[in-house]
């Protein structure tokens, strides 16, 4: 009986092992510390100008252009249109915002406006 105990204990312990090897994990992509720097510089410059100045416009795309999947950046490009009723304009940077996004948490916010706002549809 203790053979037997012995070699499943063994075993299970061969088995816990090879299910805790980790998978293999996409490479995250690193910025350069002058990307970083200039996209810190973007974002920063983006909220001390008007919202509703092409400035700002400016300052979200060079930043886009260096993190262009970067959601919450999207949304912010579209928020401006949408408080000015352009939805037919901001409909765009919003769908890129729920495409990037992986919480779902613009698409929920996209939905809002669907729902409340049928005309942009």
């Amino acid at each position: 009986m203790r053979p037997i105990l012995l070699l499943l204990i063994v075993l299970n312990g061969f088995s816990s092992c090879a299910q805790k090897q980790p998978k293999e994990a996409k490479p995250k992509k690193r910025f350069s510390k002058q990307d970083s720097i200039k996209l810190y510089g973007y974002l920063e410059k983006a909220e001390s100008v008007p919202l509703f100045s092409q400035k700002r416009q400016q300052y979200l795309d060079s930043a886009l252009l260096i993190v262009p999947k970067a959601s919450q950046l999207w949304q912010q490009k579209a928020m401006p249109l949408f408080k000015q009723k352009k939805y037919e304009l901001g409909m765009p940077f919003l769908d890129s915002a729920v495409k990037y996004d992986k919480t779902n948490h613009w698409l929920e916010y996209r939905a809002f406006y669907e729902m409340y706002f049928p005309e942009i549809i």
